[in-house]
């Protein structure tokens, strides 16, 4: 509760489930030390997601919840990736109204 960011530095090549995300797709943020790529707020919810449905773990769900209220979401997005990854798309209806859509 703390802190107000969290620094992950995942190897490569960055993937969220099946998904695999190419480096020059990954949005960069210049900063007076160089460039820091950073994902947007739809790839941070579908890391929280594949984090729960992966390691069944209900804390990263409401995390994705709490970035979804906060931050502007690619619904669509995230329900394609969530049906290539064979799941059903009610439960990302069921996260949209959890935060507030």
């Amino acid at each position: 509760p703390s802190v107000s960011w969290l620094l992950e530095f995942p190897p490569s090549p960055l993937g969220f489930g099946d998904l695999v995300v190419d480096h020059d797709a990954v949005p960069r943020l210049e900063t007076a030390f160089g460039p820091l790529r950073i994902i947007t707020p739809t790839l941070s919810v579908i890391d929280r997601l594949a984090a729960c449905w992966y390691h069944n773990d209900r804390q990263c769900w409401d995390q994705a919840v709490l970035v979804a209220r906060r931050q502007t979401i690619d619904w669509n997005h995230i329900h394609a990736w969530a049906e290539a990854e064979g799941r059903d798309g009610i439960e990302i209806d069921r996260l949209r109204a959890a935060a507030g859509e």
